[in-house]
């Protein structure tokens, strides 16, 4: 059985909660300075506003901040780094002819499958389908941390209310937080199917319709995205990527209903449902279901560690070096088998003796879901957030500023970057090959620079100007409702609304498909 340090070993409050960072004492000199800048940019606020964030702070001219950092900032780095990793998918499999890229190192023909990219551990960065699964574990972790800090809070007199609101809370908002940020989306992308045709049109164009006609059309082709209801996977023409928004929000409410299930039981027998119903989800071959369930699981190691269920005449230590071994071996390993090759193993070690422990119900099927690919991207997905949750020094890096910057605006980059290759990127690809007669390769790699540089610009203006006002309607459409009971404060205006923070964003500001992105308290 692997043992790993902070899932089995109690810590102390301070290993579990970093010391937030806080700005150094000023005399009344530097506040005066300071109060006085604040004062300068407030007064010009729109102006810098209509620079990127990135920019605009550089200069010192917004005072907005990124969430201060805590022991969970990690999780929004995560987030960032995935999501670049989708974007690199993507947009190989689109423009690279060869799809070498599909193959494990060495396959034949040898000489055009020897890239560095196709190498063990190497090639994650073409592991688009395993960070769909780590999201769907992250948004597992996060959605339930909150939860299950009351639940293990049971002593508290206001325990059950605030696990009950909190939950109420959650349910009501989760659709606005996942389906509300792509309607703009839908209509940017309509508007670039009907005047862009390197933009795939999609069949409904074949008749040559009137622009009302192909709108209408189009509405009828994105509405099957907001059905939660069915376990088909449909995947809009010109936005395909979205089909994962009914998965968050079907396992959302999952993890939700196992909260209120298991919220009464002891904290060994809520590992046992939870852990159980995970490896049930396996066995059934719902590996996103896995994912949602494993990254619940997770959350509970945090305020109960394995080594709490074992008898105190039993329970032992293992050294820390030892421990640390395992855990980087856990990070190497979930790194190699999540960037599995979508081609399948072909013969090559070590993914040959590998697909053998594959069970035999994940080999019956023919979609792609169901295939020895997803299958090892969802067991990579959940060991490397276990291996990260263990590292620190893992932690750190990814609770870096540029990176927690790629996090905050990961679900704005996620719902752009189909569109930005696949307009201004073929527009540029047919520019540079055609009419200046650059090489493809030369050709791809500009244009991938300059695309990922535009989409992060814009994921910057959507994150801002979108995904956060539908933060806000989902906080105004709660508070609306009365989900909170008659001890909590009203709040007389939208914009207070707004940047009120329940106890989850408290908790956990991160940024993902699956939470709230807490506004800045005034």
């Amino acid at each position: 059985m692997l043992f790993l340090p902070k899932l089995l070993f109690a810590k102390t409050e301070a290993e579990y909660h970093q010391i937030p960072l806080h700005a150094p004492q000023t005399d009344s000199i530097e506040e005066g300075t300071q109060n006085h800048r604040d004062e300068n940019i407030r007064r010009n606020e729109w102006w810098w506003s209509m620079l990127p964030w990135f920019v605009a702070v550089a200069l010192r001219k917004t005072n907005r901040q990124l969430p201060k950092k805590s022991s969970t900032s990690y999780l929004n780095g995560i987030r960032g780094v995935a999501c670049i990793i989708v974007f690199i998918r993507h947009i190989t499999d689109y423009w690279d002819e060869s799809h070498n890229h599909n193959n494990a190192f060495g396959t034949d023909p040898a000489p055009e499958n020897r890239g560095v990219g196709q190498l063990p551990i190497v090639r994650i960065i073409y592991a688009g389908e395993g960070m769909v699964s780590l999201f769907f574990v992250l948004s597992g972790f996060v959605l339930t941390y909150s939860p299950l800090r009351k639940i293990n809070n049971a002593s508290s007199p206001s325990s059950d209310s605030d696990l009950l609101t909190g939950l109420c809370s959650s349910i009501l908002r989760r659709g606005v937080r996942l389906f509300a940020p792509a309607i703009p989306l839908i209509f940017l992308t309509c508007f670039a199917t009907w005047n862009y045709p390197s933009f795939h049109p999609g069949r409904w164009r074949d008749s040559d319709p009137a622009f009302l006609e192909f709108l209408w059309g189009y509405v009828g082709i994105a509405m099957p995205l907001f059905n939660p209801f069915t376990f088909e996977q449909y995947m809009p023409p010109s936005f395909n990527h979205c089909w994962t928004l009914a998965v968050e929000y079907r396992g959302s409410m999952i993890v939700f209903l196992v909260c209120i299930a298991t919220c009464r039981l002891t904290t060994r027998a809520r590992k046992l449902v939870v852990g159980g119903s995970a490896f049930w989800a396996l066995h059934t071959r719902s590996g996103d279901m896995f994912c949602f369930l494993s990254g619940m699981f997770l959350a509970e190691l945090r305020y109960s560690p394995l080594s709490s269920d074992l008898p105190t005449a039993i329970r032992f230590t293992i050294p820390q070096s030892a421990t640390h071994t395992l855990t980087i071996c856990l990070l190497l390993f979930s790194m190699l088998v999540i960037g599995w090759p979508s081609n399948g193993a072909q013969g090559i070690e070590p993914f040959n003796s590998l697909e053998k422990l594959v069970p035999l119900e994940w080999r019956k099927g023919d979609h792609w879901s169901h295939t020895t690919a997803y299958f090892w991207s969802t067991i990579g997905a959940v060991g490397m957030l276990t291996a990260v949750e263990n590292l620190p020094s893992v932690q750190q890096l990814l609770s870096t500023t540029p990176i927690l910057y790629l996090g905050e605006i990961s679900f704005s980059f996620y719902l752009l970057h189909w569109m930005a290759y696949l307009w201004p990127g073929a527009i540029m690809m047919h520019y540079l090959t055609k009419s200046l007669g650059w090489p493809q390769g030369l050709s791809f790699y500009s244009m991938f620079l300059i695309t990922l540089a535009l989409t992060t610009v814009a994921a910057d203006y959507y994150w801002r100007a979108v995904d956060e006002k539908c933060v806000w309607i989902g906080k105004a459409l709660v508070d609306w409702l009365g989900v909170y009971d008659d001890s909590t404060p009203r709040l007389s205006s939208p914009q207070r609304t707004a940047n009120r923070l329940t106890d989850e964003d408290q908790t956990l500001p991160v940024a993902l498909d699956s939470v709230t992105t807490p506004v800045k308290q005034e």
